[in-house]
């Protein structure tokens, strides 16, 4: 499947340092009312967060889950949980937020993935996508530059509290290639009450991340996330992200949007392996994964284990 199966036992230990340094970033960091989506995207977003249409060309959607499929598979390529019962659609009860092409939601559907002590599926998760490089959610290559837009929601029983490493969405390297195992490139996390971006230590291949932002969660909340990133495996690359955390529709209130980092953004081939259709040195592309991955120390007993929902994904380029 391409999934490492054993965490390395430093990742939890890295994100625990990198906390203080995450507080320390959120701290230096002002909120103003800038657009998060650079004068290149093909959506911009306002002081008030209203995504609005470029005269020329507008949006184009290359990926898009509403929730709507009863099926997820056909859309993400793969189910990777220990049962299919773990990936729940439920019909009402969905974000609100306009999506990423400026428009309101169509519907109140939305998915709910559970983890139950004990699942094993390449470590203990349930997430949606396919790591392989040809499948529908490698949608991040060398040069390009897209935004990606997604709404979580940590029901009650979700660990919001731990305190060790918990990713609830990756842009992770694709399959096959030498570099795919070890830290992802980028990473949600969730963990001692605050979501989290973390980030590979470097392109090379390393276990190691350490944290860019963090921003408090809240449980039972709709929380619309956007991420514009161009994608690079050296400084060419950058991202930026905004989070609604009070519900009101824009990134603009303090400490809802990040400031721009301008690093890698995807990791790079090593020598070694078998033959893979990549050079070393050469950047591998990454796939979008969103769901529950976590330290399985973290207690989630059945029958209501550990969920997250997530609503209304879309990645759009210029």
């Amino acid at each position: 499947m391409g999934i490492e199966r054993n965490q390395p036992t430093t990742k939890a230990a890295t994100k625990r340092r990198g906390v203080a340094d995450s507080l320390l970033a959120l701290a230096s960091c002002v909120a103003a009312a800038l657009a998060l989506v650079s004068a290149l995207a093909a959506v911009t977003v306002t002081a008030k967060g209203k995504h609005k249409h470029r005269a020329k060309g507008g949006t184009r959607v290359v990926f898009s889950d509403a929730g709507t499929n009863p099926d997820p598979a056909s859309i993400w390529g793969k189910v990777d949980c220990a049962n299919r019962s773990r990936a729940q659609q439920f019909l009402s009860g969905g974000d609100t937020h306009l999506t990423a092409t400026g428009d309101a939601p169509g519907d109140s559907a939305f998915r709910r993935l559970t983890v139950i002590d004990g699942d094993d599926v390449y470590g203990e998760r349930c997430e949606l996508g396919w790591d392989d490089r040809n499948g529908p959610t490698a949608l991040y290559r060398q040069g390009q530059h897209r935004l990606t837009e997604i709404s979580i929601r940590l029901p009650s029983p979700f660990p919001l509290g731990v305190y060790t490493w918990q990713d609830v969405m990756q842009m992770k390297e694709t399959q096959p290639s030498v570099n795919s195992s070890g830290s992802a490139v980028l990473e949600l996390d969730v963990y001692n009450g605050r979501w989290v971006l973390g980030q590979s230590s470097s392109a090379g291949e390393t276990p190691d991340s350490h944290v860019l932002w963090s921003a408090p969660a809240r449980a039972n909340f709709w929380t619309r996330f956007a991420f514009d990133v161009r994608y690079s495996d050296n400084k060419k690359g950058y991202i930026r992200v905004g989070v609604d955390l009070n519900g009101d529709g824009d990134f603009a209130d303090p400490g809802e949007l990040s400031r721009g980092f301008h690093t890698h953004t995807l990791k790079r081939e090593m020598p070694g392996g078998e033959p893979d259709g990549l050079k070393p040195g050469q950047a591998i592309p990454s796939h979008l994964r969103a769901g529950v991955y976590h330290d399985p120390m973290i207690q989630c007993p059945a029958p209501t284990g550990c969920p997250i929902d997530i609503d209304n994904v879309q990645v759009v380029r210029p």
